[in-house]
């Protein structure tokens, strides 16, 4: 759904591997803009490993914010220096 949703924008997306993963590297003319990391639940267990690819690419492309879409988990936080916004998948639907 999030896929569908960033290829309806007419983003250019890709998916980001290197020591870790992140889902969603959104690219605009300007070169990479957005980091989208996506997760049912962001568990204590899950979190360092959903999270390390997001700060992965946000470091590499030296993007200050980064997205972390979920089913329900609404937050924002720094993390080594970087502001992680954490928003419910149906609000991240509806923003424009």
């Amino acid at each position: 759904m999030v896929f569908l949703h960033l290829l309806h924008q007419q983003n250019e997306i890709f998916y980001w591997k290197n020591k870790n993963e992140c889902d969603f590297l959104i690219r605009t003319t300007r070169g990479p803009q957005e980091a989208i990391q996506v997760c049912y639940t962001l568990a204590k267990e899950k979190e360092e490993r959903e999270l390390k690819g997001l700060l992965e690419v946000m470091d590499r492309f030296r993007i200050k914010s980064g997205l972390v879409i979920t089913e329900s988990q609404e937050a924002s936080e720094k993390v080594k220096g970087k502001t992680l916004h954490f928003l419910p998948l149906w609000k991240w639907l509806l923003r424009e």
